[in-house]
């Protein structure tokens, strides 16, 4: 199962291609809020070189937030797009539970900062 990944709510563009749950390959660039210029090409890219088209993706992923609107509005608006257009899926997935993915304790706590404030989330150890 071919996975796309796609994350425009900070800073950063970041696109993951996975096969069968395991990372393949990753494109994570900061962009100065360019991210309606830069989001497409690296989709292409990430693609193009891994020998995928758009056609092999079994299912969309995609950051929700929070974060800037615009930014997460962009990653949202392709990722429906191209899950429209293709008849898969889509999964959504906020920001703060990608960090808490990433930390091993029964009880997380996490946090987000960006220019419209801060968010905190609270986990247990199964990331609810």
């Amino acid at each position: 199962m071919n996975s796309l990944f796609i994350d425009t709510h900070a800073k950063n563009v970041t696109v993951i291609l996975f096969k069968d749950g395991k990372i393949i390959d990753t494109i994570d660039q900061e962009t100065m809020n360019k991210h309606s210029v830069v989001t497409m090409p690296s989709i292409k890219k990430i693609l193009d070189d891994n020998n995928c088209t758009v056609k092999d993706l079994n299912e969309i992923l995609v950051c929700n937030g929070p974060g800037s609107f615009t930014g997460s509005r962009i990653a949202v608006t392709l990722a429906k797009t191209i899950a429209f257009s293709l008849n898969i899926p889509i999964k959504q997935i906020d920001a703060l539970t990608i960090k808490a993915v990433n930390v091993n304790n029964a009880k997380k706590v996490v946090s987000l900062k960006d220019r419209n404030g801060a968010y905190v989330g609270k986990y247990n150890a199964d990331n609810e």
